[in-house]
């Protein structure tokens, strides 16, 4: 008998004409590992949300056929009690934490469950260690990347009998990828059961038992044969003149302790570079400093030859466009086709980027009803439809399906090459690294520099060879 199984599922929003997910079946056994993947807004995470009970007892929709966990149907469970049974990760993880202290957040469900204190500890010992973070640390102070392997971390500490992971390794680094996979592998071997969402088929592939596709609410027979990401061919220092200049730049949240220092770099107009690095090393903030919205403790920063020191919000309005790590802090307006409207005034124009992002089809509807990865390409496009001269970009490959990152790489490039854009892409994504990357600046011991040709491969290859994931 399957742990769980989906039989006949069906989901439409309040207020639609038609189903969103339709005749959807499928199971999950004891002890297996299935992946789900499919384009951007197919429906993966409202599948999920049909099984956790979000939909329909918390954010409404008309749900249809039946979910059985153990034979029994759980379709009239409410959320609280199906929580005991399968614990989730959402996309949006950061909506997750709510104690100031790593090692309360991982406690707070064992708490509520009512464990003995000595079995909630031994836990949260475990799981600390298993995904890498320091139970004493405060969970205000740590990098996107570390804020999901903390809610990774809060569900593991229950142990439910299933986990539902949507897009697990989207923000963590390859060393925590491959500590997080051998846990979910440890736990596979004691009998618990995952479902998880991962557009990162090629990590995730060799350690699941089977894969599932997803397309306009349907699951298909067969996997789609996936086009290949292309590699950037512009390689080595540019010889034009530089739109970023950075020279000893230092920065740290709290007096006594630098996050980073030190930091020099050179970017030329229209070139394309990628930050790579450990997560909590300092990548976002760097892309905060260069936006203004932090100031660096020392150092020069210069955008198209003048020094930023001092300058108010004005000056990097039209010169430096930041996409930010979390999509939702920044949509405001009520359709996606406003939300760039707001930025640039042309509808033409607009257009041009709606279509380029492959959003074009979703004009029409609030930015906060689409997708993690549509959301994503949302505020992408809003950006570059104020024109700005530098892009910077932390961790955009986020929610995106193989189709929308070789188009969002072809309009990235597009800009650069014809337009002289400067972009600054952080990114833990290996095929985004190879494809946005002419140059590389590679974060390591709270220090940072430019390397050379072989570092993509010297970066990810060595991890790939080292047998971090068995």
């Amino acid at each position: 008998m399957p742990l769980l199984e989906v039989k006949s599922l069906s989901f439409r929003f309040n207020g639609a004409h038609e189903d969103f997910l339709s005749g959807i079946y499928f199971h999950v056994n004891k002890g297996e590992i299935v992946a789900i993947s499919g384009p951007s807004g197919c429906g993966k995470s409202t599948l999920l949300r049909c099984i956790n009970g979000i939909y329909p007892h918390v954010n409404g929709g008309i749900v249809s056929g039946d979910i059985l966990f153990k034979g029994k149907s759980i379709a009239s469970m409410q959320p609280e009690r199906r929580s005991a049974l399968i614990g989730t990760v959402f996309q949006d993880f950061e909506a997750q934490i709510i104690h100031m202290c790593v090692e309360d957040e991982l406690a707070f469900g064992p708490e509520n469950m009512g464990m003995k204190r000595e079995e909630i500890a031994l836990r949260v010992r475990d799981v600390a260690e298993a995904i890498g973070l320091d139970p004493a640390a405060a969970t205000s102070s740590l990098s996107g990347g570390n804020k999901q392997r903390l809610c990774v971390g809060g569900i593991l500490t229950m142990r439910p009998e299933m986990l539902l992971l949507d897009e697990p390794l989207s923000n963590i680094d390859r060393d925590g990828v491959a500590r997080l996979i051998n846990f979910l592998v440890s736990l596979k071997k004691k009998g618990h059961s995952i479902l998880l969402v991962e557009h990162r088929l090629d990590i995730i592939l060799p350690y699941v038992d089977r894969a599932l596709w997803m397309e306009r609410g349907h699951i298909v027979e067969r996997m789609p044969a996936l086009m290949p990401i292309p590699v950037s061919l512009r390689k080595g220092p540019s010889h034009a003149k530089a739109m970023v200049k950075v020279r000893d730049l230092s920065y740290g949240y709290t007096r006594n302790e630098d996050v980073f220092s030190g930091v020099s770099f050179d970017i030329g107009r229209g070139e394309m570079a990628v930050v790579l690095g450990k997560n909590g090393c300092g990548k976002s903030t760097l892309l905060k400093i260069l936006a203004g919205l932090l100031r660096p403790r020392e150092g020069i920063i210069e955008i198209d030859g003048e020094d930023i020191r001092g300058k108010r919000p004005g000056f990097f309005r039209n010169r430096v466009g930041l996409v930010l790590q979390n999509p939702n802090h920044q949509l405001f307006m009520d359709t996606v086709r406003n939300e760039v409207l707001l930025n640039c005034g042309d509808g033409r124009a607009v257009d041009e980027l709606l279509e380029s992002f492959s959003l074009a089809h979703l004009g029409d509807r609030h930015p906060y009803s689409l997708s993690e990865g549509e959301k994503r390409r949302t505020a992408l496009a809003a950006v570059l439809a104020a024109r700005p001269s530098v892009l910077l970009l932390d961790e955009p490959t986020l929610g995106q399906d193989r189709d929308s990152l070789i188009k969002m790489i072809g309009a990235l490039r597009r800009h650069s090459i014809k337009e002289g854009l400067t972009v600054l892409t952080v990114t833990h994504d290996e095929a985004a690294a190879r494809a946005l990357g002419d140059r590389v600046i590679m974060f390591y011991g709270g220090r940072a520099g430019e390397c050379n040709d072989d570092c993509l491969e010297s970066y990810f290859g060595a991890h790939a060879r080292s047998g971090l994931i068995a």
